[in-house]
């Protein structure tokens, strides 16, 4: 997959994440730990991923660390599963510490 494409696609997301105006809620999850989140549609999931997002940024986890992507965004079409090591060399290219994943 094209670097540039995945690097657009992450900072894009980046730019929406940090846009949303997001009502804080009581959900304690251990942030360093690999969920799943399963619902209805339009139960809130993504809003809850975004959530995650910002409250890792407010404790000082760089932008470029949150490695971000929706599966739904028509530039990713053709995604193969040999293209995860490519979001991995991607994230390496943003930032050398220590990645924060969420795919949607």
């Amino acid at each position: 997959m094209d670097h540039a494409v995945l690097k657009r696609v992450i900072l894009e997301q980046h730019e929406v994440i940090r846009s949303m105006d997001i009502i804080p809620r009581d959900v304690d999850l251990d942030e360093n730990r690999n969920r799943i989140l399963v619902g209805l549609r339009r139960a809130g999931k993504t809003t809850m991923l975004y959530h995650l997002v910002q409250r890792l940024v407010m404790r000082g986890i760089d932008w470029h660390q949150v490695i971000y992507i929706n599966f739904e965004d028509e530039r990713l079409e053709g995604f193969s599963t040999e293209d995860f090591d490519d979001i991995l060399a991607v994230k390496a290219e943003l930032s050398q510490k220590e990645g924060w994943f969420f795919f949607r």
